[in-house]
């Protein structure tokens, strides 16, 4: 098993592990069909989550149109999550445990319990 050290902030999401480092853009928005193809690749990202598509990455950034980043959201939300699922689906392993360093000083105390609390998830 190898460990993955994540940081999904607000401007871009890195992941590094022994032999690797990934980044994107932390931009996600609601997925739409595209005229013409789109080359999906480290930049230009597509995940389902709860039978949902989004553009996550450049992709998003360039032909979003509902951005679900905003100051109102905050790191223990959907788009953390969905911007650490496309990080990690890029990892060339499938056994791995992530480290997640989080500002809990700027959480509210339920969003604490909540991200103590957090579930497993198969990738």
């Amino acid at each position: 098993m190898i460990t993955v050290g994540a940081d999904v902030g607000k401007y871009k999401t890195k992941i590094k592990w022994r032999g690797g480092t990934q980044s994107h853009l932390s931009c996600v928005s609601t997925f739409r069909e595209l005229r013409g193809d789109v080359p999906l690749d480290e930049q230009n990202l597509l995940v389902e989550y709860e039978n949902q598509r989004f553009f996550v990455g450049d992709l998003a950034d360039r032909e979003g149109q509902n951005y679900l980043n905003s100051p109102d959201w905050h790191k223990s939300n959907t788009v953390t999550l969905i911007n650490l699922f496309a990080a990690v689906s890029r990892i060339p392993d499938t056994d791995f445990s992530i480290v997640v360093g989080n500002p809990f000083g700027i959480n509210t105390p339920k969003e604490r319990e909540r991200l103590k609390n957090t579930r497993k998830y198969n990738i």
